[in-house]
């Protein structure tokens, strides 16, 4: 009787997850392991997950997120905590977690799935998917009682009528395979220098910069191919302003952190003014490199100086000891504020400064009304000409916020670090005074990734959480590095770091070229389709036209795959006048092509 006793006392005490099979306990990621103490019956992705989905005749449902979203967190605060939301998923569905930056393929596939379907795609990303690997109803953020409401609703439907929800779910997945299968003749390369000019000017907003009209994300891909197109004089004097006001815009405007360096991944608003708070090392690494190359083609020592501080952020609050950079810093603060290391309260600010410092940016951050955040007001860019109390007050404020905890994905990942390599390698080989630092990081990130990210079997790990290597490099991993490596090995004259790009093309082109182009499928979903999203850009560079470029840059390697690169290119030409925005890369990817 007692023994029964103590276990009734323990089911009483003891959280609700020990008790369920939540296989992501502990799991190096730190995205996964913030849910492993879920409720939920949480399973990380594996394409083995099918089979176990038609045994137990259930829907898969997969929810994908990354440990510095907002949104993400909010949800897993509001419902994947919730045991509403924990019972219906643990009893009709496979509940299954993926980090967006392990998996980068699902992901892909599933945002372009859900933009389909909704016209516009996100994070967390929630896609329910049947035992056969069909999905067929996806969506971003679900608020707790709407989520409830769509698993009571799809769990009726499938267990009253499922094979009308299988059919649908074929029929919508023949036709987004076959929604991209445009065949035409190739296009000359002023004809796509053309298009994607129009397409740019369809979507460009003329008096904020950027493009569209109400989240602003610094889409680095299109700008620097418009760059290309004004370097050799394809472009006229309107796409060359809209660059500058673009580029204007991103490094003044609340997209950038004024107080420590780097930039948000976006902002919420049309005018720049509201970011959501994480910081991303890809979007840094690559508006580093866009801001380097302005510079120099629009003859602007500013934008030197903005790439310069970018880099130094970098170094400071995202290496590693090891030579190698974290993936991401997140959006809330270690308190659970969204924004909140960055935003400061007008009695913090009495606290550490002087009655006439804080009048000095009273007017500049708009102390005397409400604030847009919830948790202070965000500082913004110092008036120039910087007048040196402003400075100091920037520098005081600075220094307090080293006293304030964030949260940081340690996850080191191959690709991000490839590309991070590259914009260092770029940086060395400049006139700004740190140039001599920047060569000494790119030397140790390149003898990083060569020591330890490639095992004794010459495979490229996707990434190392706590010093192990976790899965294996996907396309994209492959073409970063190798565009790192190369572009290090040629401006350092390394031999073994050019040795190491060779052996990394071969690799990636025996194991991801197929027929009609590359494909990355090993994590993907089993839905017939072709791969264009490897030659898509989104928030990184076309995965497949980084690599090709790389290898049109190297003689070598160009004199042994020219042939394949040209016929792979004519195939490619469809999707490019399908939709040329989001295929700018391929637009430098041909100028470079024509050049050599």
């Amino acid at each position: 009787m007692n023994r029964l006793l103590l276990i009734c006392l323990l089911c009483l005490v003891l959280p609700s997850s020990l008790w369920a099979d939540n296989a992501l306990r502990d799991h190096p990621s730190p995205y996964l392991a913030l849910h492993g103490q879920d409720s939920i019956e949480w399973q990380p992705w594996s394409a083995h997950l099918l089979e176990q989905a038609q045994q137990s005749n259930k829907i898969l449902f997969v929810s994908i997120g990354y440990f510095s979203c907002h949104w993400c967190h909010v949800m897993h605060r509001e419902s994947f905590q919730d045991p509403t939301v924990a019972s219906l998923l643990n009893k009709h569905f496979i509940a299954v977690k993926v980090d967006r930056e392990l998996n980068p393929e699902l992901d892909a596939q599933l945002i372009e799935f859900v933009s389909r379907y909704r016209g516009h795609a996100g994070w967390p990303l929630n896609v329910f998917v049947t035992p056969e690997g069909f999905p067929f109803i996806g969506g971003v953020y679900f608020p707790r009682d709407q989520f409830i409401s769509l698993l009571t609703r799809i769990a009726d439907q499938w267990r009253t009528d499922k094979a009308k929800i299988s059919n649908l779910a074929k029929e919508s997945a023949a036709q987004w395979s076959g929604a991209t299968e445009l065949v035409v003749e190739p296009l000359d390369l002023r004809a796509m220098h053309r298009l994607f000019v129009e397409s740019v000017v369809q979507q460009a907003d003329e008096v904020g910069g950027g493009f569209g009209q109400q989240s602003k994300f610094p889409m680095v891909a299109q700008l620097s191919t418009l760059l290309t197109l004004i370097e050799s004089n394809e472009a006229d004097v309107t796409q060359r302003d809209f660059l500058i006001l673009t580029l204007d815009r991103m490094h003044e405007s609340n997209l950038r952190d004024h107080l420590g360096g780097g930039f948000f991944r976006y902002t919420v608003d049309p005018t720049w003014n509201t970011p959501h708070f994480e910081k991303m090392l890809y979007d840094n690494v690559q508006l580093a490199e866009l801001y380097l190359r302005a510079g120099n083609v629009l003859h602007k020592t500013e934008y030197l100086e903005v790439a310069a501080d970018t880099l130094n952020f970098l170094i400071r609050e995202m290496r590693d000891k090891s030579g190698g950079f974290f993936a991401s810093l997140s959006a809330l603060d270690g308190e659970g504020k969204e924004g909140g290391f960055y935003l400061w309260k007008v009695e913090e600010l009495r606290a550490i400064l002087q009655t006439e410092e804080l009048n000095q940016i009273r007017g500049l951050w708009r102390l005397d009304s409400p604030s847009s955040f919830e948790f202070g007001y965000l500082p913004t860019r110092l008036q120039r000409p910087q007048s040196p109390g402003l400075a100091a007050i920037y520098s005081k404020l600075a220094a307090r916020r080293h006293d304030r905890s964030l949260p940081i994905d340690k996850k080191l990942i191959a690709g991000w670090n490839g590309l991070t390599l590259r914009a260092y390698a770029l940086a060395s080989t400049t006139t700004l005074p740190q140039a001599a630092n920047y060569r000494r990081v790119a030397e140790e990130l390149s003898r990083f990734l060569r020591s330890k990210f490639i095992d004794k079997n010459g495979e490229l790990a996707k990434s190392i959480v706590e010093g192990k290597h976790y899965g294996q490099g996907t396309l994209e991993d492959y073409a970063y590095v190798v565009a790192g490596m190369s572009t290090w090995g040629r401006v350092a004259s390394d031999r073994s770091s050019v040795q190491l790009s060779h052996q990394l093309v071969a690799r990636a082109w025996s194991r991801f070229l197929v027929k009609d182009g590359f494909s990355g499928n090993r994590d993907r979903l089993p839905v017939p389709g072709n791969d264009s999203d490897a030659w898509k850009d989104a928030e990184v560079p076309a995965a497949a036209v980084v690599l090709l470029q790389s290898v049109l840059t190297d003689k070598q390697l160009k004199d042994k795959y020219l042939t394949q690169i040209s016929n792979l290119l004519k195939k490619v030409s469809g999707r490019y006048q399908e939709y040329p925005f989001a295929h700018a890369s391929l637009v430098n990817l041909h100028h470079h092509q024509e050049l050599m």
